[in-house]
């Protein structure tokens, strides 16, 4: 168990029986708050460690990243205390990008791969971006934009010009990631990958979510939730219940490899 306490980790009270760590990667313009409800909603053998990335909301005082791979660099290097369990990735939209990002980071510098890799909302990395640079557009352009493409922001957000003023700027960094990322070749994982979409969601296609099939020599599964972009809000429970079931079917399959 380690004992250590990152600002870029969070979890609640560190599971004595946990045998295996989450690592989850929020969406764009997010934090750790995001997985809240995930640190109860798992076995007790899984312990969830919630990124929290420099810029955003609880760490917003910090200079954020506008490039992934800047991000995971930083990143990769807190995460080695936590590294004395095995552990698996989950990223949410942007998050799935650096989910995966710092797995292939984790593999070149320590030679390990997480057990499993389990993206949502966000297209397989290697394929082009259909959408048009949005970071830099103005104000009211922008919030249109954004809401076409993922849906609309939280009223919260909308009624409060300064929580919306913070948002944007947050989200303009964060959408800088993805224009800015330029996929490069490397040999696929050999860990399960499992990629999760929303029917509704306007900005992924079917093709761009089971192109994450490219990235492993293991087994690959596509599921479909109800909902947009967004689905995490109305249909968290169902992720979760996806998350769960894929976390657990691995760790049966590492048992039994044990026995062999």
């Amino acid at each position: 168990m380690t004992n250590s306490n990152s600002p870029w980790i969070v979890r609640r009270a560190p599971h004595h029986d946990a045998t295996l760590r989450l690592f989850c990667f929020p969406h764009a313009g997010a934090g750790s708050v995001i997985f809240r409800d995930w640190f109860d909603a798992l076995p007790r053998n899984v312990e969830v460690c919630a990124i929290e990335p420099p810029g955003r909301l609880a760490r917003r005082r910090e200079r954020a990243f506008s490039d992934v791979l800047e991000f995971t660099k930083a990143l990769e290097l807190e995460l080695d205390p936590y590294l004395d369990l095995p552990c698996a990735f989950f990223g949410y939209s942007l998050g799935a990008l650096m989910a995966f990002e710092c797995a292939r980071a984790l593999r070149r510098r320590k030679n390990i791969e997480p057990s499993q890799l389990i993206v949502a909302a966000h297209k397989a990395p290697h394929l082009p971006r259909r959408q048009a640079s949005l970071s830099g557009a103005p104000m009211s352009a922008f919030v249109r934009e954004l809401e076409r493409r993922y849906g609309p922001l939280e009223p919260v957000f909308k009624a409060d010009p300064e929580m919306l003023e913070l948002i944007v700027q947050i989200m303009r960094v964060d959408l800088s990631m993805l224009e800015n990322y330029a996929h490069h070749e490397e040999a696929p994982f050999g860990c399960p990958i499992l990629a999760v979409g929303g029917v509704s969601d306007a900005s992924l296609v079917r093709e761009e979510l089971e192109g994450w099939r490219d990235h492993t020599t293991g087994s690959f599964r596509a599921e479909w939730l109800p909902g947009g972009h967004f689905f995490l809000r109305e249909h968290g429970a169902e992720l979760r219940d996806l998350v769960r079931s894929a976390l657990a079917s691995e760790t049966t399959h590492r048992l039994q490899m044990n026995y062999v």
